[in-house]
């Protein structure tokens, strides 16, 4: 077996292996971490052809590419797992999240390396179909997120195999209502109007890392397999017909997201409207053409922020902390709620609102560079009250915030918690400061991600 697809076999392998173990789920998790870190070191060190800078190998009777773009977003998806792997050894996600993201692993390579891109929507298609086992994990008699994210995967895919068919076959052809129709897929895919239900279904039902998974890690690889294809067919973004269907469709985003977290009355809802505004930015920046720069930046501060929200959450959850973010979420009776939740548990408190204001893209933030990067976008486009909106947008979110922040500053009630652990404290205390570092200093995220996009363009 050639180098190239072994990076596609050996997750499905290692998935195997650690699903015999999945009755343990920290030693499945422990071993899920060496895979991945053993993913991640066999890619870092496979050279490429200095002459050419890719490599190209035959698995299955079809042509696998690996350059040093694809190998990029590789190393980050493993060094992520690596981190979601470690998270899951001190929280459990339960028994399907490290076989099924590892699985999914494999499929998300074949989706990147896979030529022609025909084939790669095929894998992604796999991929995403997969993701609805790790969305439901066990949760009997609610399915409704994972059939709902299945339903609209299932019908974006074959609109996408559609678009890419008609462009490998007809290259030079002009863009027609069967291929507008068929772009459709790609608003599905990266949640726009009105299709972005499944990214708050995701949210609310899936396990705090694995929801993490599904909209850092895997919408990653739905992000530059977008922009590839479009780069591949420059004429599409150039068509006002389509730009005017995204824009329309980002905009709706961007408004839908502001009226969630001003209405938000819990977690799931206010953090979901944060995960649809970077995803609307994210979207907006098609109809220019290939931003990969601003796009991939985006899609690295969602997982970022999502990463640190998740964290956070389940750390709170450890402290009886409720999901209520404001008075209005609190049911009559209810023997938990989040007042003083700021003087019962401060730093896990603090970590959770540090992925949050990264979401929002507040300055001084991690999330500020890409958004920068995206009003700059959308600036110098026809639509230029596009800036303004998603400002507005982010003001919504950031008063929501604001309001559940003063909630949460509240006097305490009754309920005894027992205070965070010294040991915590001063864990949570250094990689608080870690994160003030970098959104003070936000250079060396941002550099990796041009250079990152700059490999993948």
């Amino acid at each position: 077996m050639n180098e190239l697809a072994s990076l596609i076999t050996l997750p499905f392998l290692a998935a195997l292996i650690v699903g015999l173990l999945n009755r343990w789920p920290k030693v499945a998790a422990g071993l899920g971490t060496l895979a991945a870190f053993g993913f991640w070191l066999t890619l870092k060190m496979l050279a490429l052809p200095a002459a050419t800078g890719q490599q190209t190998a035959d698995f299955l009777g079809q042509t696998v590419l690996l350059n040093e773009g694809i190998r990029g977003i590789l190393l980050f998806i493993y060094a992520g797992l690596v981190i979601l792997f470690l998270l899951a050894v001190l929280f459990p996600q339960g028994r399907k999240f490290v076989p099924g993201s590892l699985a999914v692993l494999g499929l998300l390579a074949a989706a990147l390396m896979l030529r022609p891109f025909t084939y790669g929507v095929i894998s992604l298609w796999l991929a995403l179909a997969l993701v609805t086992i790790i969305i439901q994990e066990e949760q009997a008699g609610q399915t409704r997120a994972a059939l709902t994210y299945l339903l609209l995967m299932s019908v974006a895919m074959p609109l996408l195999l559609l678009a890419v068919w008609l462009v490998e076959t007809q290259p030079t052809t002009l863009v027609t209502p069967i291929t507008r129709l068929a772009l459709m897929g790609f608003v599905i895919l990266l949640a726009g109007f009105p299709f972005y239900i499944w990214v708050t279904a995701v949210i609310q039902r899936a396990p705090p890392l694995a929801a993490v998974f599904v909209l850092g890690l895997v919408q990653l690889v739905s992000v530059v397999f977008a922009l590839s294809f479009l780069q591949a067919a420059p004429w599409l973004p150039r068509d006002p017909q389509f730009g005017q269907m995204v824009r329309l469709s980002g905009t709706a985003v961007l408004l839908v997201a502001g009226l969630m977290a001003v209405t938000a009355v819990q977690w799931p809802r206010f953090l979901g409207s944060l995960v649809l505004l970077n995803m609307g930015l994210i979207l907006l920046t098609l109809p220019g053409g290939p931003a990969w720069e601003t796009a991939v930046s985006l899609q690295l501060a969602q997982f970022a922020g999502l990463l640190l929200t998740a964290v956070g959450s389940l750390l709170l959850r450890r402290q009886n902390a409720a999901a209520d973010i404001r008075p209005a979420g609190v049911p009559d009776g209810a023997a938990v709620t989040n007042r003083g939740l700021a003087r019962r548990a401060p730093l896990s408190l603090a970590l959770y609102l540090s992925g949050a204001l990264a979401l929002l893209g507040l300055p001084l933030t991690l999330g500020f560079g890409p958004h920068w990067l995206a009003l700059r976008a959308l600036a110098g486009g026809t639509a230029v009250w596009l800036p303004a909106l998603a400002l507005f947008a982010t003001g919504l979110g950031a008063f929501a915030l604001f309001r559940a922040v003063l909630y949460w500053l509240e006097p305490a009630g009754e309920t005894a918690v027992s205070p965070e652990p010294r040991w915590l404290q001063a864990v949570l205390t250094f990689l608080l400061l870690i994160i003030l570092w970098f959104s003070l200093h936000p250079t060396p995220l941002l550099t990796y991600s041009s250079r990152l996009a700059a490999l993948l363009s």
